[in-house]
Order: C-alpha cells, then structure tokens, then sequence
C-alpha cells in the first residue's frame, strides 16, 4: 500500500517539476519581448571552480528596475549538494559559509532549481564572469529539471572592458585587473559583503550602474 501511495507522491512532483520547466521555458516562446530596463544581476558561491565537478553552496539574485536597485526584490539560497565532498568543507572556509548553515537554512537542489527560474523569469542576466556562473547554475537546473537557461546574459568583465577599449575581443589585457575587487576599487565602490552571493550581486549591481552610466 505504501508504494502506491509513494509511487503517486512521485509522479505528482515529476508533473509539478515539468511544470516549472515549461512555464519558464514558454516565457521564451514566439520571441517575447523582454521586460525593458529590468535586470536580474546574481551570483554564485561554489566548492571550486570546476564546472564539472563543483557545485553550488549558494546562489543570490538582486533585481534591477528601471535604473533602481531593488534589494526589496532578491533572492538568496543555501543549497545542500545531492552529494558531500571535501572540497565542500574547504570552501565552506573561504566564503565564510559554515556547514551547520547550510544544514539549518539550506534546501535540496532541485528546490533550488525551481526558485532560481521562477525569480530570474525571463529577465536579462548580469553577473561578473558570467560564463562560470551561468555554467553552474545551467549544471543544476539541468540535472533537476531537465532545461537550461534561456536568458539573455551580459557581463560585466566586458562591460568594463569595453569602457575601456572601445571592444571586447582581440584586446591584450590583464585579466587581474578586471577582477571584482580591482573594479569595485577603480569606480569606487565600497564593497561589502564580499564572498556572499547575495552581497556580490549588490556589488556587481552597483558596478553595472557605473558601467552603463
């Protein structure tokens, strides 16, 4: 009797997940407009910066409406890996993000996955190095939910690199100096928070405004 009644448990969450799936994915249908001047800028802390292996400790998203930061409007998750690795306790070092946290606050990967589409809608994406974070986050919405990130995306490593040089390609630069903490510094930002996915989208928040201004 109980795998019946478990068996139904499981294929009512399977049609609320395909659900999830389609609803984002039919925001992207027929070419629909995007919201104008609305931004969702996020980021990510992870156990490394392998895109492979690595996953995502936390993820924290800010939106950006008509030229406002709405730090009203955000989100911020701690996620608990499918799986524990040591590289988990390591970063937990670095970012400051302790296991006991992730254990009291955190919730399950797929859950996870599902926040993170219905908040960045389909709004445009900032992020500083975007391709990491998108990479990561397109692991984990693909694993659980069977799609990928359909957004259009803009990073602000290149937004500052075309303030720069007029281009974003074929330029000989260091890319030290494009780093988070040299641009907060360069446009005199002061950067609270850092090593906090949340906080790092304010910041980059921040810098997007001074980049686009």
């Amino acid at each position: 009797m109980w795998s019946f009644f478990k068996n139904l448990l499981e294929k009512k969450e399977l049609k609320n997940i395909e659900k999830e799936a389609s609803d984002y994915l039919d925001l992207f249908k027929d070419r629909r407009p995007v919201p104008p001047s609305q931004f969702i800028v996020l980021d990510t802390e992870t156990t490394g910066l392998n895109t492979g292996t690595d996953k995502i400790l936390s993820f924290g998203g800010i939106r950006i409406n008509r030229d406002r930061i709405n730090v009203g409007d955000s989100l911020y998750l701690y996620i608990i890996s499918d799986e524990e690795s040591e590289n988990k306790k390591q970063s937990a070092i670095v970012h400051g993000i302790s296991k006991n946290e992730i254990n009291q606050y955190g919730i399950p990967e797929k859950e996870a996955a599902i926040e993170i589409i219905n908040f960045i809608s389909n709004y445009t994406i900032i992020a500083h190095h975007a391709s990491f974070d998108i990479a990561m986050l397109n692991k984990l919405i693909f694993n659980n939910l069977g799609i990928k990130i359909q957004n259009k995306v803009i990073d602000t490593v290149e937004l500052a690199l075309k303030k720069d040089f007029g281009r974003v390609h074929n330029i000989d630069y260091n890319p030290y100096m494009y780093s988070l903490d040299v641009l907060l510094k360069k446009y005199s930002i002061r950067p609270y928070d850092r090593h906090n996915a949340l906080g790092d989208s304010l910041l980059t928040a921040r810098l997007f405004m001074k980049l686009t201004s």
